[in-house]
């Protein structure tokens, strides 16, 4: 073989490795995932909740501090009725603790008598209804005021009943169910994300104080088929108002909040979550200057038994 076949055939080799070098390996942080609430018809999901929440307001004769602690052990029944996802409800375990103002009233499920009490009792026998709608997450929930009903009959006269079932009902509602769904649809997903990716959501906090949080989510990264979400958020004052335990307060409340999920790809159920809420301001309630700290502090961890 001559001298330029030989280099006419180095050339041809030099240039065929090139060409393979050069050809777009496969990425998979590119790939795009279509993360949405879709948990598997008649698949059963076991969740452990810890919720930690704290205020404090300095001032005068408005001076008081809440603290609540509550620890949940929660299964979901899945089925599917047309384009919405039910969860049949049920709690395994439930340890509620509260402690109130500066004389410090305490209100545990294991040790005080009355409405409280009985409603967790109720609560770990019975079984409740949440009815999800997928492309907006709006949630419904059924099977809880009944049960709360049967308490307040029998602990308050007739003439009170309403107005206890109406206070009750809602406690049991926001301190009890939804402190175990909210995490569930914590990352409004129903599109197609790419790891890298930003966006934006608006919520509001209604346990014993309400106001917005404006977060900003990132899609971090994918790992053995579960979506690693993060988010920092901004606190404002509610446009519709600010309340504090039902007292009503004028003033700016500004802070943060920090959180993150783990989110499978396939079904949009969670496997981890917790979540941080830290706010502040200086306020009047009913005509007194008062400064108000909340700090809130959430976790989750579970996932398909079945």
């Amino acid at each position: 073989m001559t001298m330029n076949k030989i280099f006419v055939l180095l050339i041809a080799i030099f240039l065929m490795a090139s060409c393979h070098r050069g050809k777009k390996q496969p990425n998979s942080e590119a790939r795009a995932y279509h993360i949405r609430f879709n948990p598997p018809d008649s698949s059963t999901y076991r969740y452990n909740t810890t919720s930690d929440f704290l205020i404090t307001v300095i001032g005068g004769e408005e001076s008081f501090a809440t603290h609540t602690t509550s620890r949940f052990t929660v299964n979901y029944l899945i089925s599917k009725d047309s384009n919405d996802v039910v969860l049949e409800i049920t709690f395994d375990k439930i340890d509620y603790h509260e402690v109130n103002g500066a004389g410090v009233h305490e209100v545990d499920a294991a040790n005080t008598p009355g409405p409280v009490r009985e409603i967790l009792k109720q609560m770990k026998t019975a079984d409740f209804f949440a009815r999800v709608r997928p492309a907006d997450l709006t949630l419904t929930l059924g099977g809880v005021q009944e049960l709360v009903n049967t308490v307040t009959d029998a602990y308050y006269s007739e003439a009170n009943r309403p107005q206890a079932s109406d206070y009750w009902g809602q406690w049991a509602e926001r301190e009890l169910v939804w402190k175990n769904l909210d995490p569930l649809v914590w990352v409004a997903l129903d599109s197609v994300r790419h790891p890298g990716d930003h966006w934006a959501d608006t919520s509001t906090n209604l346990e014993q104080i309400n106001f917005k949080i404006n977060r900003y989510f990132q899609f971090d990264t994918v790992k053995a088929g579960m979506a690693m979400i993060r988010s920092q958020g901004r606190i404002s004052n509610d446009k519709r108002g600010t309340w504090v335990l039902g007292k009503v307060v004028t003033g700016m409340l500004t802070g943060n909040e920090s959180g993150k999920c783990l989110i499978d790809t396939a079904t949009g159920m969670p496997g981890e979550m917790d979540d941080l809420i830290d706010v502040e301001g200086d306020v009047q309630i009913e005509g007194h200057k008062a400064r108000i700290r909340v700090l809130k502090m959430i976790t989750m961890m579970g996932g398909k038994v079945k």
